[in-house]
């Protein structure tokens, strides 16, 4: 009836007026809002698009009045790398505060300090286009929600809990990497001469790239997918369970519980010790490898693989601890 659009009307109005005055108030440089309402007389959703004429980033506001609440939801764009503007350089400074340089874009950070009374964590959350080289990391969450990184010849210690979280385009090379939970759903990473002490390290990440680095950790790359290892040396317990589409080139693991849950993993000329290989796993294959574990009853047969779908050995040494 016309008194219910007429209320409907007036209410979407006000959920569109108060969620462009909340996201101006808390979020800066918008290109739109999108503003999602129920429809008079209906259950589901119906976006609204409203242009802002900012730069570089937006943002989307999901609202629902049915509750006569109004609930937003902020994400940023970060640029095109052909818009940015000239690197900004910090060196030999030292930060403690919280959010220190949040949001920053475009940054050349060396020889820094991140460590301090103020125990401030989230140094550089939410930043674009930032290389790091020969700094020290201290602090908690420092690189969350970041895109365009690169580090080099950084130490970040054990109490730099979590330091890469939700991140993209990630470039790791000649750094510590000491802290819990260093490495956690990003992706494209790579990761080269590095030393990796970490427990949960590298849970849900996609597309990664290892290659001459030494890692300790337990529940190493839970749940990833797209992993190209090449000359690592891995310690630790419970390793690269429910991967997927991994290739591993002379490698050597020392672990227990390696490979359970896996989907399409490769291993070429690598060593593997340990015990229960493979356990519910589905396409793993062993080109020239050494396989050294309690798992194996003769060389060459399995002794129990519980319900591993296919796995392959070609040309590969099995002995039995």
């Amino acid at each position: 009836d016309r008194v219910g659009w007429v209320i409907y009307s007036i209410s979407a109005a006000f959920v569109i007026f108060s969620s462009c005055a909340t996201v101006k108030k808390y979020c800066n440089n918008l290109v739109s809002i999108i503003v999602c309402i129920p429809p008079f007389g209906a259950s589901i959703i119906t976006p609204i698009t409203i242009p802002v004429n900012y730069d570089n980033s937006f943002i989307i506001t999901v609202c629902d009045i049915s509750d006569g609440g109004l609930y937003c939801r902020c994400k940023k764009n970060h640029r095109n790398r052909r818009e940015r503007t000239s690197v900004t350089n910090l060196s030999n400074q030292t930060f403690d505060e919280e959010r220190a340089l949040y949001g920053s874009c475009d940054l050349l950070i060396s020889d820094c300090i991140f460590s301090g009374p103020a125990d401030g964590e989230s140094a550089l959350k939410e930043s674009d286009n930032i290389e790091v080289r020969n700094s020290f990391f201290n602090l908690r969450y420092p690189f969350w929600h970041d895109h365009d990184l690169k580090i080099t010849g950084c130490e970040l210690t054990e109490l730099c809990r979590a330091a890469l979280w939700y991140s993209e385009d990630i470039s790791i090379s000649g750094s510590k990497l000491h802290g819990i939970k260093a490495l956690r759903e990003c992706s494209n990473v790579r990761i080269s001469g590095c030393d990796i002490q970490s427990p949960e390290f590298g849970w849900s990440t996609r597309k990664i790239c290892m290659e001459d680095t030494k890692a300790v950790s337990e529940y190493f790359m839970m749940r990833s997918e797209d992993l190209t290892f090449r000359n690592v040396t891995f310690q630790g317990k419970y390793s690269l369970q429910y991967i997927k589409n991994a290739v591993f080139e002379n490698c050597t693991f020392e672990t227990k519980d390696a490979f359970w849950h896996g989907e399409n993993i490769t291993v070429r000329n690598s060593v593997i010790k340990g015990e229960y290989l493979a356990w519910y796993s589905d396409g793993v294959t062993f080109i020239n490898c050494k396989i050294i574990g309690t798992q194996w009853s003769d060389p060459g047969t399995l002794q129990d693989h519980r319900d591993t779908a296919v796995l392959l050995l070609y040309q590969s040494e099995v002995d039995r601890l």
